[in-house]
């Protein structure tokens, strides 16, 4: 699950953090998938703590798990100057005891006319007509797979699993500022 569907939300942590994790720690496990079709290593849920350079971390959670007529979706960035919800574009100031909360901050998106999938084929042909870098290029991908497989072996193996632990199973890596 890690791979096929928390992979995209690791890209975005990745973009918002400006590098990959340099290590993670995180549990997983079924809880609600016993159909017999299923694989027995198949998660249902999971969390990991991401830990970036300059000792920052990113606590990342996924689940199916969520009751019939809840919102399943918390798409929060917590920081430690406040919190913006991805999926709102609302931005939560952080309040200090003794002050006024203060209303979230929105940010208006422009109004799309198409579906995503339509705007991400058209900007893939307009990077290969002109030349240009796509926002997420094959080395932004590659470092989001290989975030996400950091993931999944801490989880398997519930341990902490730094990249080079990666990097003895032969991952194709490159170490940071390289």
């Amino acid at each position: 699950m890690i791979l096929e569907q928390g992979v995209h939300w690791i890209d975005v942590l990745n973009w918002i953090m400006g590098t990959h994790p340099i290590r993670a720690a995180g549990l997983g496990g079924q809880g609600i998938l016993f159909d017999e079709e299923f694989d027995k290593e198949i998660m249902d849920h999971y969390a990991v703590i991401f830990e970036y350079p300059d000792d920052r971390r990113v606590f990342f959670s996924h689940s199916w798990m969520s009751m019939p007529g809840s919102d399943p979706n918390f798409d929060v960035v917590h920081g430690t100057k406040g919190a913006l919800n991805l999926s709102t574009g609302k931005i939560y100031k952080r309040v200090l005891p003794g002050e006024p909360k203060a209303e979230p901050e929105v940010i208006e998106a422009p109004e799309q006319q198409e579906s995503m999938d339509y705007y991400c084929c058209k900007d893939f042909f307009e990077c290969h007509r002109t030349g240009r870098k796509p926002f997420t290029d094959f080395e932004v991908a590659n470092m989001t797979i290989l975030s996400a497989l950091l993931g999944r072996k801490a989880i398997y193996e519930k341990k902490v699993v730094t990249w080079d632990d990666l990097l003895r199973e032969g991952a194709p890596l490159k170490r940071l500022n390289q």
